[in-house]
Formats: C-alpha cells, sequence, structure tokens
C-alpha cells in the first residue's frame, strides 16, 4: 500500500464524469478528477487563503496540495471553478503581503519585487517607476552615447584573420 501524504488531495469515489488523470507531486499516483473536485479545490483555495495567515506566495496551495504547478496553472486557465477564485484569491495574499511588509513581518525589498504579480495597482505602480526611472536616466546621460574604438598600432594583439586572407598574403610573399 502505498503512502499518502496528509496534503495530498484525495479525490472522492463518485460516479460523475470524468475531467482528467491527476497525477500526485509526492505520490506520483495518478487518481481520476471528476467535475466535482474543481468546486471543492476552488472552495479550499479560498478557505486557505482566508484563513492561513502564512498563506503569502499562491505556489504553497499546489505544493500543499500535492499538485504540480504547471498542473494547478493549467486548471486556473481552463476551469471555470479555479479561475473564477484565483483573482480573490491573490488579491487576498496582496493584501496580506502588503500589511505584512508594512508592520515589518516581510522584508520590504525581497517583498516588493513581487508584489506587481498579486495586485494591479502595484503592477500598475511598477510601470510608472519604471518610466520614470528610464527618463531619469536618459536625461542624466544626454541623450545616446557613441564609443569609438580605434585601431591599436603598436600591440602585439592581433585580429584574426579569415583564411582568404592569408591566403592572399602567403602568394604576395611568394609573388615577391
Amino acid at each position: 500500500m502505498a503512502k499518502t501524504n496528509k496534503h495530498s488531495i484525495e479525490p472522492k469515489k463518485t460516479r460523475s464524469r470524468v475531467a482528467e488523470i491527476y497525477k500526485d507531486l509526492y505520490t506520483g499516483e495518478e487518481h481520476p478528477i471528476p467535475d466535482t473536485f474543481f468546486e471543492r479545490l476552488a472552495l479550499d483555495f479560498t478557505k486557505w487563503a482566508r484563513d492561513n495567515e502564512n498563506a503569502v506566495v499562491i505556489n504553497q496551495f499546489a505544493v500543499d496540495k500535492g499538485i504540480p504547478w504547471k498542473t494547478f496553472c493549467r486548471w486556473c486557465k481552463n476551469r471555470k471553478e479555479i479561475k473564477e477564485v484565483y483573482e480573490d484569491v491573490k488579491n487576498i495574499i496582496a493584501i496580506r503581503r502588503e500589511t505584512k511588509m508594512l508592520f515589518g513581518a516581510i522584508k520590504e525589498k525581497s517583498n516588493m519585487y513581487m508584489m506587481h504579480r498579486y495586485h494591479q495597482d502595484w503592477n500598475e505602480a511598477d510601470h510608472r517607476w519604471s518610466e520614470i526611472n528610464a527618463k531619469a536616466q536618459e536625461k542624466a546621460l544626454g541623450g545616446n552615447i557613441n564609443v569609438v574604438i580605434q585601431a591599436a598600432e603598436n600591440t602585439d594583439v592581433k585580429p584574426m584573420r579569415k583564411n582568404a586572407d592569408v591566403i592572399a598574403d602567403q602568394e604576395d610573399k611568394d609573388e615577391e
């Protein structure tokens, strides 16, 4: 009998239509998944985000449930039950992350690099700051910079030559 992880989802034994086959991340076992599974998963997802104070990264939900991240992302795009709650869960987590950052529970710098993925306001602010920094950098540099590299004559370093140039030089020496 294979060991099951306490975090893995055990699909209910029902007589509903099999929507797809799910491969457990921890056990590697494949389970048929009925359509009702996604409704229950959506409820679990929302409850996890709402009740778990340590829920600050969406990937953790998938890991806790034993769902490979790519599979979970596919379900979020294709299954309306998950798709409907995904944005709400992102918002719950964004508020929690921002609050923890303000009160020092999460380091500000590391959190700021990811906040744009969780909340639209942070995404817009990130774009505005990028534009401001680009304009400031362009103004500080005074526009385009042209770099000219001149040939160095008194040096032992020589550029590589093509075979045709070497053959032509050898023929010139032979003629002399």
